[in-house]
């Protein structure tokens, strides 16, 4: 099915974990989709990339609480531990 994006032309996006639909939040260990679509853009051709559902508000609220709450966790783990995470 033709979906009218060039997210095909563009190899390097799925070594980098984005596909042609994505989600939006990150929390509790999963992506969380919304149903609100946006369309990435590119800014070369004015044509859409990939798509992008968009969390609702109280799933951004829900997302910031489940933040709030792992915070101090994060804050008292030690940097070397912190950087081997992120990497």
């Amino acid at each position: 099915m033709e979906s009218g994006l060039t997210y095909h032309d563009y190899p390097f996006l799925k070594e980098l974990g984005i596909e042609e639909v994505n989600p939006s939040c990150y929390r509790n260990g999963e992506w969380v989709s919304g149903t609100t679509e946006f369309t990435s853009i590119s800014p070369h051709n004015n044509k859409g990339i990939a798509k992008i559902m968009l969390c609702s508000l109280d799933q951004y609220e829900e997302t910031v609480q489940a933040m709030e709450s792992e915070k101090e966790v994060w804050m008292n783990l030690p940097a070397p531990k912190r950087g081997e995470i992120v990497r």
